[in-house]
């Protein structure tokens, strides 16, 4: 306190009266009081500079000489001063202070209790120990600065140093000189006097860990230093150190420290003692006069923050150290802060969720987790539920079981899952990783079903997966090299995948294959099954339209007469066209325009055969004949025709449109061939009583059995070499040719040589020949190979004719003449082609083997690859095998003769037919 300015506002006072000190009493707290630094940092205290009006030496005076302490009635109970707190008012030491901001002397309150809801004003000390002011009393450590009322004051939780204690334990007045205050003033002018703050002076925290706390040591030399005042002290602090403790559990947070401390300690009690030594000097106040002292005193002053983290801490009410000064480095304590005080609240600490792993699994079967390591520090009772995919959806509901539903995958796969823990306010999570791991398929059922070769062989499967989500393959090894390859389908349903397929192969050969069947997932796993495949063995099958018995006739066309016409032949065996020829008639010899065609003719049934001769007469043709002849002559051998057999002639008229189409039946023509020789007897159906009736046959020396009887000999019928008497064959009452046979050797047929057209009796081809005239047939015989109009004189080449009448070329003849002649070599034989076609469904090879009436046998072999013998066995190679065999036999007499085929495979199975030929 600046004293000129006091006693000199005391000196001017003329009228005063002395006031006690104002007490305004609370009701009786209910609980013990709490202290001044708690209050003020709840807001339920307020430290004013207030003025008081007292009588001083007879004289009343109003000066602001008093500190108001304020306590809310919102405070939880009384407030109490427990020791000499600092009062800083407002200056740069306390740092964010406008210098402009009013300010007041500094001072320290003494020990008091303030009740709840009311007010204490502390009396300025050095009045009070005068006894012109009423207790408790405050002493000023600012004499370098007025006082004024109305400025509130701040805390910073400074205690009044220790050395200062000490002098204002033992208060007196001797004078203005001698006091306890000028004490105390004098004591900052010789001696470095740190103060040293704390905060927060109070706050409210969850007992739960990781509590953040901002801390804030505040120390400040508020010595002055005078050097007019004749005194001769060390007020300015050298290596100061300012420590604080950091609590046991409690931690600094990494980079708070707003100044990096000179050490930190570790002590033996767990605790750490943080240090920061520093140079703090004296206020100078020389020369300070006048308006100087309205302005805050130049303290000098540091500030220390840091940012502690708290342990768990039990609920309740908990103190935290002191922060301390040593101001002249002698290792004594010179001053130290309040003692901060925390509420620690009671919180509900999550629990600790635990689930280890990693866990491990197969598809398809089921897994649980386990959390029952999860704890809980108040004891909490837990309830647990499961994210199974840690994709932050609960896949379950609340449960008290710590072990999860079992679990089943569909597949192999790694991921995490994730529990949660609660005790029914508080959560906390735990995740583990797992991995699952692939199923093999399984075969649930097989079957094998055996085959013949060249039918398929099935093979049935029903598998499944415990992995119902894997796709699979089959690869079936069939024991012959060969592979099938088959994309399976299946359910994808749990508990598993189960599917089902059927596959086939055929085998060319018989054998009991061993196959392989392996199925596979799409992850790889598998399974393996031997397999035993039978296959049986099937004989060649030759089908009734599989085998034919033919002879081969020429089939001639020849056209004669002086009109250049077209003609055709269309030869039908049953309604089948199996000949066409065509001849257009030109100048020249006939016999240069003949057209033939050789046709196979059936030995194994009968048929009917008829030529159809169509007659296309050139344009603008209005009159001529042509005189048309069709030839059946046997095929000695392919290549090689024999004398014609059968002989037709007729003759188109060019004026006779209606008769432009000439059908001729031609019954019998596969017994003719074989020149008859006893084949069903006289095939002459019609007998009109004219001996050179077209219809009959020569047949000389045919056989008399039944087409299903031998012959003894192959000779003629009746055992005699020869036709049998009475026998018509020839169409006339005549034996048969007894030494050329079957109507050889020159014979004439209704007064006509066989060897050309009337050669021998000077008749021209019918010049006046009834039957040709009147559309009559003549059959000419051909022996010798002799053709009309070929040797005789009557019938050369008509290039320069207009009318041949002599080679038949009458246009006026309009008739028909048939000729049969019976050329079939009895004795010699008869040229028969055989021809088989045999499937075998296998791969195997054949062998056709031929046995003849006449004891003689031909066989042919056909291989599968075309070179070689099958090896065994021999499932490849082309299947089904179908070969064609053909073979060329002469037998004689062949009519009701039996013909044996057997065709057999390379793993014995054969087939046999017995033919007939019946033509």
């Amino acid at each position: 306190m600046v004293r000129g300015f006091a006693w000199g506002v005391l000196a001017t006072l003329v009228v005063g009266s002395a006031l006690g000190a104002t007490l305004i009493l609370a009701p009786t707290p209910a609980q013990a009081p709490i202290k001044i630094w708690e209050a003020y940092a709840r807001g339920y205290a307020t430290i004013t500079q207030v003025d008081i009006t007292y009588e001083h030496a007879g004289i009343a005076v109003t000066l602001p000489v008093g500190y108001q302490v304020s306590i809310s009635s919102a405070s939880p109970t009384d407030v109490v001063v427990d020791e000499p707190g600092m009062l800083m008012s407002p200056s740069p030491a306390q740092f964010a202070v406008d210098p402009k901001d009013p300010t007041t002397q500094d001072g320290a309150l003494t020990t008091a209790t303030i009740p709840k809801g009311g007010s204490l004003t502390f009396s300025y000390a050095d009045e009070w120990i005068q006894g012109y002011l009423p207790a408790p009393p405050w002493w000023c450590t600012e004499q370098y600065q007025l006082v004024r009322a109305g400025v509130s004051i701040v805390l910073g939780g400074e205690i009044l140093p220790t050395g200062i204690q000490d002098i204002i334990a033992t208060p007196y007045h001797d004078n203005e000189t001698k006091n306890t205050q000028a004490d105390v003033w004098n004591y900052m002018k010789t001696h470095p006097t740190i103060v040293v703050g704390k905060t927060p002076l109070w706050k409210e925290i969850p007992q739960t860990a990781g509590q953040i706390i901002s801390v804030a040591v505040t120390a400040t030399n508020i010595a002055v230093r005078d050097d007019g005042d004749g005194i001769d002290g060390t007020v300015d602090a050298h290596g100061a150190k300012v420590t604080d403790t950091i609590p046991v559990g409690w931690t600094v947070v990494p980079g708070s420290y707003s100044v990096t401390p000179t050490s930190v300690t570790d002590n033996p009690d767990g605790t750490k003692t943080v240090a920061w030594v520093v140079d703090l000097p004296a206020a100078d106040v020389t020369g300070r006069s006048g308006a100087d002292f309205s302005k805050p005193t130049p303290y000098h002053g540091l500030k220390f923050r840091y940012q502690m983290e708290s342990p768990h801490l039990a609920s309740g009410r908990a103190d935290l150290p002191r922060a301390e000064v040593d101001a002249n480095a002698d290792g004594a304590i010179d001053a130290h802060s309040a003692i901060p005080v925390l509420d620690v609240t009671h919180v509900n600490s999550a629990p600790t969720a635990a689930l280890g792993g990693p866990y491990t699994g197969v598809e398809g079967t089921p897994i649980t987790f386990n959390a029952s390591a999860s704890t809980d520090i108040d004891g909490d009772s837990l309830t647990y539920r499961w994210d199974f995919q840690s994709d932050g959806t609960w896949d379950t509901g609340w449960s008290a079981s710590p072990i999860s539903p079992p679990l089943t995958f569909g597949d192999d796969t790694t991921g995490t899952v994730t529990v949660e823990v609660s005790d029914g306010e508080l959560t906390a999570n735990a995740t583990a990783a797992y991995a699952i791991a692939n199923a093999p398929p399984q075969i649930l059922s097989l079957s094998v079903t055996g085959a013949n070769e060249g039918s398929p062989a099935t093979i049935a499967v029903t598998f499944s997966d415990p992995g119902w989500v894997d796709n699979h393959t089959a690869f079936l090894d069939w024991g012959t090299g060969q592979m099938d390859t088959i994309a399976l389908t299946s359910s994808h349903d749990p508990p598993a995948a189960v599917g089902t397929f059927t596959v086939t192969h055929t085998y060319g050969d018989d054998f009991t294959y061993a196959g392989v069947l392996v199925i596979v997932d799409d992850d790889g796993g598998s399974v393996t099954q031997d397999l035993s495949i039978p296959v049986a063995n099937v004989a060649p099958i030759v089908a009734p339209t599989g085998v034919e018995l033919f002879v081969q006739a020429q089939v001639c066309l020849r056209v004669a007469g002086n009109s250049w016409n077209t003609v055709r032949l269309d030869l039908y065996q049953d309604t089948v066209l199996v000949a066409s020829v065509s001849v257009m008639r030109v100048p020249g010899s006939p016999n240069d325009r003949v057209q033939c065609a050789v046709v196979d003719v059936d030995l194994l049934a009968s048929h009917t055969y008829h030529a159809n001769v169509t007659f296309d007469p050139k344009s603008g043709a209005k009159k001529g004949a042509n005189s048309v002849w069709v030839l059946v002559a046997p095929m000695k051998n392919p290549t090689t025709p024999g004398h014609s057999l059968l002989e037709f002639h007729h003759v188109f008229h060019v004026g006779d449109p209606t008769k432009y189409v000439w059908s001729k039946p031609i019954p019998g023509l596969g017994a003719k061939l074989i020149g008859g020789c006893g084949c069903s007897g006289d095939d002459d159906h019609e007998h009109d009583g004219d001996k050179c009736d077209g219809e009959h046959e020569h047949d000389d020396c045919g056989d008399d059995h039944q087409d299903d009887s031998s012959d003894s000999t192959d000779g003629g019928g009746a055992g005699d070499g020869g036709c049998s008497v009475g026998d018509d064959a020839c169409g006339r009452d005549q034996t048969c040719g007894s030494q050329d046979g079957c109507g050889s050797g020159g014979q004439t047929q209704c007064g006509v040589a066989l060897d050309g057209c009337g050669g021998d009796d000077h008749r021209k081809s019918g010049s006046d020949d009834g039957s040709a005239r009147n559309g009559g047939e003549t059959d000419h015989g051909k022996g010798g190979g002799g053709r009309c109009g070929d040797t005789d004189n009557h019938c050369k080449d008509d290039d320069d004719h207009e009318h041949d009448d002599e080679c038949g070329e009458d246009h006026e003849h309009n008739g028909e003449d048939e000729h049969q002649h019976d050329d079939g070599d009895c004795n010699g034989g008869v040229q028969i082609h055989f021809r088989a076609t045999a499937t075998d469904p296998g791969s195997d090879d054949l062998t056709f083997t031929w046995t003849f009436s006449d004891g003689t046998s031909v066989n042919h072999t056909y291989y599968n690859n075309g070179v070689s013998p099958d090896p065994r066995p021999s499932p490849g190679g082309p299947r089904p095998v179908v070969v064609t065999d053909s073979v060329l036999h002469s037998l004689s007499k062949p009519c009701g003769k039996q013909i044996t085929l057997t065709v057999a495979d390379d793993d014995g199975g054969v087939t046999t037919i017995v033919l007939t030929i019946r033509p």
